[in-house]
């Protein structure tokens, strides 16, 4: 029985021997300041690096996140992750300001598209869900409810007002403008550990 015991607790002391050299491997390495409990940085293997404020070896505070990729989230962190006010600039152009809760927007928030389109209004879980305002980019707009990042329920869609000089020749037939709702595929990168 002894023996057996013995077995047991040699395993058990192995996957916690193992499960520490694979966090340390995983763990980034603080190459300034205090990375446990104050203000310090920390860089990763993968190229990421961390600016900001610890707790308990923990990203905790205000801080700045740079992805290897050229992505950016500059703002509040909680248990590691985004969490609270913060601005996130993604590797496709576009700019998200309001707030995360577990690394996604939730909240009140503002995506500023690469092509020039602007949603104001509420977030879920990383998708546009609840009311907000999509301004387009050729001075149309949609104002009202948002499901999954889809137009849903009630809302207003405005027209962009066309300014054209009065000319002798009649006006060219309308063609429709095609539109279409953005997704965004949030963080192409992994937040690391």
């Amino acid at each position: 029985m002894k023996y057996i015991r013995l077995r047991v607790y040699k395993k058990v002391a192995y996957i916690f021997i193992l499960f520490i050299n694979i966090n340390i491997l995983l763990a980034g390495e603080c190459i300034k300041g205090d990375c446990f409990n104050g203000e310090g940085s920390m860089k990763f293997a993968n190229g990421d690096l961390y600016t900001g404020s610890f707790k308990e070896g923990k990203k905790n505070g205000s801080g700045q996140y740079i992805f290897s990729n050229g992505e950016k989230y500059e703002g509040e962190f909680s248990n590691d992750l985004p969490n609270g006010l913060g601005t996130a600039t993604l590797v496709n152009g576009n700019t998200y300001i309001g707030y995360f809760t577990n690394n996604v927007p939730d909240g009140k928030g503002k995506m500023l598209y690469s092509n020039g389109n602007i949603y104001e209004g509420d977030w879920k879980k990383g998708v546009k869900e609840g009311n907000g305002l999509m301004s387009y980019n050729d001075g149309s707009s949609y104002s009202g409810e948002w499901k999954s990042n889809k137009k849903s329920g009630q809302g207003v869609y405005k027209k962009a007002a066309v300014v054209q000089m009065q000319t002798p020749i009649p006006p060219l037939p309308s063609r429709p403008v095609k539109r279409h709702t953005e997704s965004i595929n949030f963080w192409i990168s992994r937040i690391q550990n």
